[in-house]
């Protein structure tokens, strides 16, 4: 039982039952250090390998370079003003960080084989594993309807040359 005035929470290393140290730190910071290495990375790749234009002929870098600043101020705000919540090493899903992967992966190799269409269902539906909330009619409905409106904005709207079918 706790005393008046003394905190419950650790202030020692945790250590699994394997005896490797679980590092813990606040979800909130860690998020936003992973958002200002990332547009950080992408700044810096953009600006050495697309030009800039100016703002009467904007280039094809200056679209990522204002992402990528985005990115950047959201990830300051995001570790200026996080709270005290811990998240240990342990409690990350690498189940959902699993799916999430190989279904960007399967994507990107299955485009230019099986087309537009049918390599967004695919992996979709691989993304749609990351929750045990859905049932497989859910996930290929959810998989139909993204379709949908990936088409509708992507091949219809902004008319992307992308194979579309096998």
């Amino acid at each position: 039982m706790a005393q008046a005035g003394h905190s419950t929470e650790r202030k020692f290393p945790i250590y699994h039952s394997c005896g490797c140290r679980i590092s813990v730190m606040n979800k909130d910071k860690l998020s936003g250090l992973l958002l200002i290495s990332l547009g950080t990375f992408i700044s810096c790749y953009t600006l050495l390998n697309y030009s800039l234009g100016n703002l009467n002929n904007i280039g094809p870098g200056f679209f990522p370079l204002i992402l990528s600043v985005l990115l950047l101020i959201l990830g300051f705000l995001n570790f200026l003003f996080s709270n005290n919540q811990k998240i240990s090493f342990k409690e990350i899903n690498f189940k959902s960080l699993f799916f999430i992967f190989s279904g960007i992966i399967l994507f990107g190799i299955l485009l230019e084989i099986i087309g537009f269409i049918i390599s967004s269902f695919l992996s979709i539906l691989i993304f749609s594993f990351c929750s045990n909330k859905f049932y497989i009619f859910d996930r290929i409905l959810l998989s139909l309807g993204i379709i949908i409106f990936v088409y509708v904005i992507f091949i219809f709207l902004l008319g992307m040359n992308v194979k579309i079918y096998p």
